[in-house]
């Protein structure tokens, strides 16, 4: 299923010029980060993706901090 939807991807990446190929691992990298954005627990971001733990969304998806986060962090510095 999944080369199917790639070359679908594929496809869509050429009739729309994209300087960028479109792929599944990046749909579900954008899905990951939109609802680890909108403050999602993670354990339901790990079981939307279909992740067998919270370890493997957290080290593949959003194990790191946004730049919203690094700023606020900063913040409290001054």
């Amino acid at each position: 299923m999944r080369g199917e939807l790639n070359e679908c991807l594929r496809t869509i990446t050429t009739k729309l010029n994209l300087s960028l190929p479109l792929r599944i691992n990046k749909a579900r990298e954008c899905y990951a980060t939109t609802l680890r954005r909108a403050k999602k627990p993670i354990d339901q971001i790990s079981e939307a993706i279909g992740h067998s733990t919270i370890a493997v969304t957290m080290n593949h998806y959003v194990g790191g901090m946004n730049s919203d986060e690094i700023f606020e962090l900063n913040d409290a510095l001054f």
